[in-house]
């Protein structure tokens, strides 16, 4: 190696510096290798011969504005961008090819990036010019195996860093074939799964693996229809917001032949049945849910149920019309229930039965108490706790009748209730007027004995 000196055959200003031979300044500021024809700087050792320059460090050039940089040194990456807060662009043909800008999208084919990774093209003519493509170099493909995918990682914290979900093209079997699956997962921790799938043929299934429709989920596609299969849940919710109209159009050849629809309240008939004289169905007109079969509306022909195929219970918050069309023929209530009996002037008593049956505004009560005690006093006895107060017209009273009073002297006793009442009140079958007392009560043998009961019954007109 010759040094500064040595084969130096010219050097001044106007004619620079010729050094034949090797060249070396400081250890390894700059080295020349005149034998290999290798050049390094801040290095002598080269990858291979046919390397022709070797840079152990940085690289910088600048025009006054932006900074570039090739780094070779410290670490174990090589750098290569800018050092100023500009865009990197690479070339081909003199021609820039691609960018990445100061924020760190890539652009192909644009030196504006809006993106991540953002490609532009003009694909015109079918050019394909704007594709991107995935190249498995795999020659013996097996159905169900992965061809390439695209996957989107989370690194959240509280769940796990991971896959949330992914889209991958799959190999439908030996030949080549291919479908694409969308996966998703509950949380980055979770693991991907199948959600959607679009197989070979173009059919889209949803949830489901197979256009089988005896498994869970949904086909759809140019020779199936729509088929959909829920395991216990709704299989078809259609929900029109904001105008009435068509629901469903049901078309044959392109021709409409049906619809469901919603128009202030009045639908389209639905036809269950057609066969002549056989047919039923249900429509709808004047805010009502009308009878119909195949010739229209219906009066007094189709029956809703069968002796052996009958409906269970029905709601109404009206009422119901039975064996006419007359405000008489009007059933608007009708309810069964427990009541509890007690003693409001004091007392106490226990209970066997009370039951009551509410028809439209007609009550039925009864009553099987036992261990009747009043307290001592001249209040009057009662029994209250009635389920729904007497109504409210002047002069209303009605009796009822006691059945059983155990070893009581109660025949002579009459109950009743009157207009307004909450209570079954008592008066003595002797002309007086005057309502029992507890004192009364008592004096028959009412002292909380177990046979000093009572089973009774009473009709009234609720309010």
């Amino acid at each position: 190696m010759a040094y500064l000196g040595a084969g130096i055959t010219r050097f001044n200003t106007a004619d620079g510096l010729t050094v034949t031979g090797d060249a070396q300044i400081d250890t390894n500021t700059l080295v020349v290798d005149s034998t290999n024809n290798q050049v390094g700087i801040g290095t002598s050792t080269h990858f291979d011969s046919n390397t022709k320059l070797t840079v152990a460090g940085r690289i910088n050039t600048s025009n006054g504005t932006a900074t570039g940089s090739i780094n070779f040194g410290g670490g174990t990456v090589v750098n290569v961008g800018s050092l100023s807060n500009h865009n990197l662009q690479l070339m081909t043909n003199n021609t820039t090819r691609a960018t990445i800008d100061s924020s760190g999208n890539f652009g192909i084919g644009t030196t504006t990036v809006n993106r991540k990774l953002e490609t532009s093209a003009n694909n015109n003519g079918g050019a394909k010019a704007n594709y991107i493509r995935i190249t498995d170099t795999d020659t013996t493909a097996t159905a169900a195996n992965q061809q390439g995918g695209i996957e989107f990682y989370a690194s959240d914290s509280s769940s796990g860093a991971g896959v949330t979900a992914s889209i991958e093209v799959v190999y439908a079997g030996s030949g080549g074939g291919g479908e694409i699956t969308f996966n998703t997962a509950a949380n980055s921790g979770a693991g991907v799964s199948e959600a959607l799938r679009i197989d070979e043929a173009g059919k889209v299934l949803i949830n489901k693996t197979t256009d089988s429709i005896a498994i869970a989920g949904t086909a759809i596609s140019s020779t199936l229809g729509v088929r959909a299969a829920v395991d216990g849940n709704i299989g078809l919710l259609i929900n029109r917001l904001s105008s009435d109209g068509n629901l469903v159009d049901f078309r044959k050849d392109s021709s409409t032949v049906g619809a469901i629809s919603s128009r202030g309240g009045v639908a389209t008939n639905v036809i269950l049945r057609t066969a002549t004289g056989q047919g039923a169905g249900i429509g709808g007109a004047n805010s009502g849910v009308l009878p119909c079969d195949e010739d229209g509306l219906q009066d007094n022909e189709i029956n809703l149920g069968a002796s052996g195929t009958r409906w269970k219970d029905l709601y109404l918050s009206g009422g119901a019309y039975l064996g006419g069309t007359g405000s008489a023929n009007k059933l608007e209530d009708y309810e069964e229930g427990t009541w509890t009996p007690t003693l409001p002037s004091g007392g106490s008593l226990s209970v066997g039965k009370a039951r009551y049956v509410k028809i439209g505004n007609y009550v039925n009560l009864s009553f099987y108490v036992t261990s009747i005690n009043p307290t001592a006093g001249n209040s009057v006895f009662k029994i209250g706790g009635l389920p729904f107060d007497v109504k409210t017209d002047s002069s209303y009273y009605v009796g009822g009748t006691i059945g059983y009073t155990g070893d009581n002297n109660l025949n002579d006793v009459m109950i009743l209730t009157g207009t307004t009442l909450d209570y079954l009140y008592f008066h003595l079958n002797d002309g007086d007027g005057g309502a029992v007392t507890n004192t009364e009560m008592r004096d028959r043998g009412l002292t909380g004995a177990s046979l000093d009961a009572m089973i009774a019954s009473v009709s009234y007109t609720s309010a």
